[in-house]
């Protein structure tokens, strides 16, 4: 098994071809086209399947690569893009995640010691897996399989990364690879990798259930208006002060929360923007844990109820900063994902108290075999694919959005709801009921291979009035196993209150 200095070297050497093949002066497309293309790449190619199959060592392999490519950023003919890509695809395609470099008879190069996915660790996070990010300009972050679609007799229909997505949205050589992905190295746009572990995955179940609660029909939010300078511009700007029954609003994320365990209807849960408080955010054990979950999950634990793999807490205003914490089922803080694009109310003449902020991070959550998940906060969505967010969906291959929002501004949302599709990517938005009024919409999705939006309130009977109702939980029932000979039904997807 190779070690870490070892499997260091290999994606550095990854990123450094890659790095040639990107600074092809055409899109990358095109290299295909180029004269004699198949029978040099599959030169390189069956050329570096030699060296793997007769090395001495790893270390010997590893050295054999770096020469080639060291000659090939020296040379400056057509041929050393081709050479490269092939280069690229081979060892990157070569990689397992698994802690045997074997599988079947043909050997794999083993990243288990940088990412021990054993099934047993709480979760995994790294930034990027190679150290030359710098120079390369590449960061290499993980890529696992993902949900496929399936055909009718049971078989993977289509052998494409993301089989729902466009074949040349990504960028770079982004929509071909199978074991990692090249995002451009930025300092000021951060990406973290977090992994969950294997065992989470249940391989006969045919559907994620993804839940919403809506919290209350009330709009609790206080709020009070400032003068806001930022770059030498003047803003009216709001500021979130407090919330109204506060207690309330807790008490209600945890029944909600509980009513979803004891269902047995919820694999993520999510709710609100804005509707967190100092008491739902509040942590244990040194930080670690969200107490109110943690207690929660105990005690659904000895009931014997299922806990969502992921809970996305209503997100928390206090002095210009907007995040949302993300737990695992047991309550521990996986990541706080900020919002950064602020909330404009060209109709009142100001803005929300949301100051620039230069350096970016996001989250992407892998479920392997599942999804990479992404949580987008209100504005931050409707932006998503006019600024550098949209590099989450074209190098990074996110697949699953979840949009937590307090908005009076349903039809954006709608409209925008299926913007993410040509990426193969699912979104569920919900909104809260006291914000959107009794006669909007309160949120939706949009399922990647499936042409209709479904929208929250179709199933609802409440009339927009929780009245007596001590929970409610909007559960959407996202197929895992979509048809691949047939265009997928639209009833194969289920959005229910609970």
């Amino acid at each position: 098994m190779p070690t870490r200095k070892e499997i260091t070297e290999y994606l550095n050497l990854i990123a450094r071809a890659c790095a040639i093949v990107l600074s092809f002066p055409r899109e990358i497309a095109q290299i295909y086209a180029m004269h004699g293309f198949e029978k040099k790449h599959d030169d390189a190619w069956r050329e570096i399947e030699r060296l793997w199959l007769l090395k001495v060592d790893v270390n010997a392999f590893i050295r054999y690569i770096k020469d080639i490519i060291t000659k090939l950023e020296k040379e400056h003919d057509e041929s050393h893009f081709i050479k490269a890509l092939a280069i690229c695809q081979w060892l990157e395609e070569n990689i397992t995640y698994k802690d045997k470099s074997e599988s079947g008879t043909k050997p794999f190069f083993s990243v288990y010691q940088l990412l021990p996915l054993n099934g047993e660790n709480k979760y995994l996070m790294i930034d990027a897996m190679n150290t030359n990010f710098r120079s390369t300009g590449i960061q290499i972050i993980p890529k696992f399989e993902i949900c496929r679609h399936w055909a009718d007799f049971g078989q993977i229909s289509d052998q494409r990364p993301n089989p729902a997505a466009n074949r040349d949205v990504f960028s770079g050589i982004n929509g071909t690879t199978k074991n990692v992905s090249f995002v451009k190295w930025d300092p000021a746009f951060r990406i973290h990798n977090i992994i969950l572990p294997l065992r989470l995955i249940r391989s006969s179940e045919t559907v994620l259930n993804i839940a919403f609660c809506p919290l209350t029909d009330t709009s609790p939010v206080i709020t009070k208006q400032v003068d806001m300078e930022e770059n030498g511009l003047h803003f009216n700007a709001i500021k979130i002060t407090g919330l109204k029954h506060e207690k309330k609003l807790v008490q209600r994320l945890q029944d909600d929360w509980k009513h979803a365990c004891s269902e047995g209807k919820a694999d993520i849960i999510f709710f609100p923007e804005l509707l967190g408080s100092q008491d739902s955010e509040e942590t244990i054990n040194n930080g670690l844990y969200n107490k109110l979950i943690y207690n929660a999950a105990i005690e659904e634990s000895k009931r014997r109820h299922k806990l969502p793999m992921l809970t996305v807490l209503p997100s928390f205003w206090q002095e210009g900063n907007n995040h949302v914490t993300i737990v695992d089922k047991t309550g521990f803080v996986l990541a706080r994902q900020k919002k950064y694009v602020p909330y404009n109310d060209m109709h009142n003449h100001r803005r929300e108290y949301l100051p620039e902020r230069i350096v970016k991070d996001y989250y992407v959550i892998h479920i392997p075999k599942l999804h990479r998940i992404v949580v987008l906060i209100c504005a931050d969505f409707l932006s998503c694919c006019q600024n550098d967010t949209k590099r989450l969906f074209t190098e990074a291959g996110s697949t699953l959005a979840l949009v937590p929002s307090f908005t009076r501004g349903e039809t954006d949302f709608v409209n925008y709801i299926q913007a993410l599709k040509p990426y193969g990517t699912t979104v569920v938005w919900g909104n809260c009921c006291g914000i959107a009024g009794k006669n909007k919409i309160i949120g939706g999705c949009s399922v990647a291979g499936f042409d209709t939006v479904l929208r929250f309130n179709d199933s609802r009977d409440c009339g927009g009035s929780c009245g007596a109702s001590d929970a409610c939980v909007f559960v959407v029932a996202v197929p895992l196993r979509l048809p691949g000979s047939e265009p997928a039904r639209v009833d194969t997807i289920t959005v229910k209150r609970i």
